[in-house]
């Protein structure tokens, strides 16, 4: 599965959650890991370098690892939300249920997390930004949001975003348009990270101890960003139409929004 890079970046490099939900890398049958062009890193969360031989039947690719129904951070954060809207701005209770789920992500940098809302509007954008970064991957995304009514908003938003990385906005001025790197053992090591460098420094690098080249910012081309959710339609496709079958079997019922 995909992750687009704006979701990437959007965690803080201090998340934990952000390097066991996204792999920017792949592995070869030498077990070296190679990087991906930003255009195509993946959903991480069920890799399977950490599951131990012998790999077991499980619901999705042999895995051995069965897809979770409901996770305690989900029961926190479905309480902090309804709170939310019950009192109309955050109890104490629910302002803690919002922090063990960031201290849990930040491990020891706790004193770095951001700052918890108090007020009902900013809680709530706290809570659904939360609920992405939490349950990446998950299959819970797409219907967050339409309860929320944000599906649209949230598209339109992300696209924005894309653009802005393959424009190099100034918000997003330390984001390579290319990465040099090589194999450090199993690892990966970067020539310029979070340094922009023209196409003349990259071309003089030591190709020797930087054999690799990765696109990063410039793999985000306008058709890359135009192709996210193409056939999205607002205030129709948030739904699914009624199966044929049933309509048959019901005369009563219709489709609605245009199916």
């Amino acid at each position: 599965m995909l992750i687009l890079p704006s979701f990437y970046l959007s965690y803080d490099s201090l998340d934990t959650r952000r390097d066991i939900t996204v792999s920017i890398y792949e592995i070869d049958m030498d077990n070296n890991h190679a990087l991906h062009n930003f255009s195509d890193i993946r959903l991480a969360k069920w890799r399977r370098e950490w599951i131990d031989d012998p790999l077991m039947p499980g619901t999705d690719k042999y895995t051995g690892v069965n897809w979770e129904i409901l996770r305690y951070s989900d029961v926190l954060l479905m309480f902090a939300e309804a709170d939310n809207e019950i009192n109309q701005g955050p109890s104490a209770e629910a302002i803690d249920a919002l922090r063990q789920i960031r201290e849990r992500a930040y491990g020891d940098n706790t004193d770095k997390m951001p700052a918890i809302p108090t007020d009902y509007d900013g809680f709530f954008k706290a809570i659904v930004q939360e609920r992405a970064w939490e349950l990446a991957g998950e299959a819970v995304r797409k219907y967050d949001l339409i309860r929320w009514n944000l599906l649209a908003d949230k598209l339109a938003a992300t696209k924005a975003e894309m653009t802005k990385i393959y424009d190099q906005d100034p918000e997003y001025a330390g984001i390579p348009w290319k990465i040099a790197w090589r194999n450090e053992g199993e690892k990966l090591q970067f020539f310029n990270w979070n340094t922009p460098m023209d196409s003349v420094a990259l071309a003089q690098r030591d190709t020797i101890m930087w054999p690799n080249l990765a696109n990063w910012a410039s793999s985000l081309t306008p058709e890359y960003v135009e192709s996210i959710a193409q056939y999205f339609e607002p205030n129709r496709k948030e739904l699914l139409p009624i199966h044929q079958s049933i309509l048959d079997a019901n005369q009563n019922l219709k489709n609605d929004y245009g199916y």
